[in-house]
C-alpha cells in the first residue's frame, strides 16, 4: 500500500545508464513502500536510442502521481523532450537567474522549472525571485560558512531538494535542516527487489526520524 505523504518525499533520479525494460517495475517497486514525489529523467541527448522507454516510464509515473521532470541539458534539447515525452517540467543545472526568469517567461506556469543552486545565498533568492520552482541544494556545501539548505529553508517558501544521493540514515538529519525532498540512491534502478528493499528502508528511517523528532519536542 502507498504511505502517506512524510515530511520529506524522495525525489527519484534515473541515471543514463539505468535506462532499461525494467526500470517501470524498479519504478513501482519503490512507489509501493515510500513517498515519491518527483522523477527526474536524463538528458534526451544520452538516451536518444531509448525514447520509448523514457515514455513509458512517463506515463506510468505520471499515472502513480508524480511529477516527471527532463534533465535540462542543452536548453533546447530539454524543451524539445519536454513535449515529445509529454514530462510536466525541466531542471536546469547553470544556476543562471536570467535563464530561468526567461525560461518561465517562455513555459507560463503550467511547468515546474527546478534548478541547482550555488552556494551563494545572494544567488538562492535570485533565482527563487525568477520564478523556480524548487532549488537543489547539497547541504554539504556551505555559503559564507552557513549551511544554505538550512538558511533557506527557513527564511523562505520555495521547496528544496537535497541534491546528493542520501543514505537512508541520513533522512532524519535532512528533515531537521529542512528540506523537502531527497534522492535515493541509483542502485534503486538495478532491479525491482532493490527498489523494494531501499523504499522499505527509506519509510523506517523516516518513521524513526520523526518519531525522535516528537519525543525531543515533548521533552524540551
Amino acid at each position: 500500500m502507498q504511505q502517506e505523504t512524510s515530511p520529506l518525499r524522495a525525489f527519484l533520479i534515473l541515471p543514463p545508464e539505468s535506462v532499461a525494460s525494467h526500470a517501470v517495475e524498479c519504478l513501482e517497486a519503490f512507489h509501493a513502500a515510500a513517498d515519491a514525489a518527483s522523477l527526474l529523467l536524463p538528458a534526451p541527448d544520452t538516451v536518444r536510442e531509448m525514447q520509448d522507454v523514457l515514455f513509458a516510464l512517463t506515463r506510468r509515473a505520471q499515472e502513480l502521481g508524480l511529477a516527471v521532470l527532463v534533465d535540462g541539458g542543452r536548453p533546447d534539447d530539454g524543451r524539445s523532450a519536454m513535449h515529445a515525452l509529454g514530462v510536466d517540467g525541466i531542471h536546469l543545472h547553470d544556476g543562471d537567474a536570467r535563464h530561468v526568469a526567461s525560461l518561465r517567461r517562455e513555459l507560463g506556469k503550467e511547468y515546474i522549472i527546478g534548478v541547482c543552486c550555488p552556494t551563494q545565498r545572494h544567488s538562492a533568492m535570485e533565482l527563487g525571485e525568477a520564478g523556480a520552482d524548487y532549488l537543489g541544494i547539497d547541504q554539504r556545501l556551505e555559503a559564507r560558512g552557513e549551511n544554505l539548505l538550512a538558511w533557506w529553508a527557513e527564511m523562505f517558501t520555495v521547496p528544496v531538494v537535497a541534491m546528493h544521493v542520501a543514505i537512508p540514515a541520513e533522512l532524519p538529519a535532512l528533515v531537521r535542516l529542512g528540506a523537502d525532498f531527497a534522492v535515493p540512491g541509483p542502485h534503486m534502478w538495478e532491479d525491482p527487489a532493490q527498489a523494494a528493499e531501499l523504499a522499505e528502508a527509506w519509510r523506517e528511517n523516516l518513521q524513526q526520524g520523526q518519531q525522535g523528532h516528537g519525543v525531543a519536542q515533548k521533552s524540551g
